[in-house]
């Protein structure tokens, strides 16, 4: 039984962070409350207090607001910086939860000046430094090349993408952008647009940009 609930939180917390468009209220109606918390609780971090959401599906929002008030209930009576959590790196909320734990432990140790930036610093540049480094290593030239263009907001097949990180043509980044895809680092949105939806892999990427590890 104890294996059994150890993988339900660890499959949980690959739908929270995976599955952007599972709303809390499916997730809730499939395990007990108190397990669905767990799940929530499951990552590291700051101890922000986490109880499941009472509404779904959850807007920017509902969302921002529950933030804040479980940011009260642990004691930053004054604090408000759900809505720029979920504008940093909604809409997953696995994201948004860490991120929120991050900027809540920032907070309380009065250190509020750039809070959300810090966090997000210290998820993507440190907590998950060696993860990220992890994947980018295996990567080809052109690969990382399509990664950099991506985080900068580019489209890998334009001019001055294939340019700026010698891609050398529009079906090279192509079948690059297909790998990547394929391995996960990338997604296609509705649209059919690609980006890296992890924002943490985003300023990762960018922090290091040319000069990141090989």
């Amino acid at each position: 039984m104890t294996t059994t609930r150890a993988k339900l939180i660890k499959i949980g917390v690959k739908v929270v962070r995976h599955a952007c468009r599972v709303t809390i209220k499916l997730a809730e109606a499939a395990v007990p409350r108190r397990l669905f918390e767990t799940i929530f609780c499951a990552f590291d971090g700051p101890r922000l207090p986490i109880l499941a959401p009472r509404r779904s599906p959850l807007s920017n929002r509902i969302l921002a607001q529950w933030i804040d008030e479980r940011s009260r209930a642990g004691g930053l009576s004054n604090a408000s910086f759900g809505e720029e959590v979920v504008t940093a790196v909604g809409p997953c909320t696995g994201d948004i939860i860490r991120l929120a734990r991050t900027v809540f432990d920032l907070y309380a140790a009065h250190k509020t000046k750039d809070a959300i930036a810090v966090g997000i610093d210290a998820i993507a540049l440190r907590e998950w430094h060696d993860e990220f480094a992890a994947r980018w290593h295996p990567l080809t030239a052109t690969q990382r090349g399509v990664l950099r263009a991506l985080a900068k907001g580019l489209q890998p097949q334009s001019a001055r993408a294939i340019k700026l990180y010698h891609l050398n043509t529009a079906a090279t980044a192509q079948t690059a952008l297909k790998a990547l895809i394929e391995s996960q680092l990338v997604i296609r949105t509705d649209s059919g647009k690609p980006i890296i939806d992890n924002p943490f892999s985003r300023r990762w990427v960018n922090a290091f940009d040319s000069t990141i590890v090989s």
